[in-house]
């Protein structure tokens, strides 16, 4: 893969370490879901997608989702 090295040296000025995303005047341009799966090599094969998205989502269910243990994913909200 050809690294295009003005594009980076652009980016990374955007780049916010503790967000871990690019943040522009307006806007943060962020991993999707698919692409943390992707990275973190965590197959969602037989995950079925919220569907309910407007309506509150429970603790217990993001955790399920996200495979965690519902106390880190509370401990990790504001």
């Amino acid at each position: 893969m050809q690294v295009q090295i003005p594009a980076i040296t652009a980016l990374v000025q955007y780049y916010d370490h503790p967000l871990r995303c690019f943040t522009f005047y307006d806007f943060q341009l962020v991993l999707t879901f698919e692409e943390y799966v992707q990275i973190l090599d965590m197959p969602i094969d037989k995950v079925i997608p919220y569907q309910h998205l407007d309506q509150p989502i429970s603790m217990s269910i993001l955790a399920a989702i996200m495979r965690l243990p519902a106390r880190d994913l509370e401990d990790s909200f504001i």
